[in-house]
């Protein structure tokens, strides 16, 4: 079925011929061809909605092309949501590990520093979510969202969101 090969990550042939300088415009047209079920819709930012079967894309972006096609290994992983921040960078991984898989597949080149950057990004964003508010000390998360100090025990929980600022808030002991 179409769906399982949108699992799976085929890829029909490309009608037209894929080469590294592949114009962002093509290879949209082309993935539209092979993900019929799913909508692309330009926006100043690129992501995944499982629950709205779309995939945001930047266009204009210097790296619209690894994005778009992270976006769709998360696609194809059938990501929806992270259970807790490892969980997340696990997923960030497996997207990437897919995009490579596909511009392999379409002749497309995608910089290792580039992906080696946004993994960065990631680790960092969940680096400082564990730093006790308190003793500066790095923590564990317990649950969703909540850490617990092991140098001097505080609590804490974070915003979802992965947006620049951190919100922290103490927990009720």
């Amino acid at each position: 079925s179409s769906e399982a090969k949108r699992r799976s990550g085929d890829l029909r042939m490309p009608r037209i011929s894929t080469t590294k300088s592949l114009e962002f415009s093509e290879l949209l047209d082309e993935l539209r061809l092979s993900y019929p079920n799913i909508k692309f819709i330009d926006s100043d930012y690129s992501s995944w909605s499982n629950s709205k079967q779309s995939i945001f894309y930047n266009k204009d972006s210097a790296n619209a092309v690894p994005d778009l096609l992270h976006e769709i290994g998360h696609m194809l992983c059938n990501h929806e949501s992270y259970e807790s921040d490892l969980s997340l960078l696990s997923k960030e991984l497996e997207a990437w590990q897919k995009a490579i898989n596909i511009s392999k597949k379409l002749s497309i080149s995608i910089s290792e520093n580039y992906i080696n950057d946004c993994i960065d990004s990631y680790r960092a964003w969940i680096h400082k979510r564990s730093l006790c508010p308190k003793c500066s000390q790095s923590a564990v998360e317990i649950s969703d969202k909540k850490y617990k100090c092991i140098n001097c025990h505080d609590s804490w929980q974070v915003n979802s969101t992965q947006e620049s600022r951190i919100y922290k808030k103490g927990l009720v002991k």
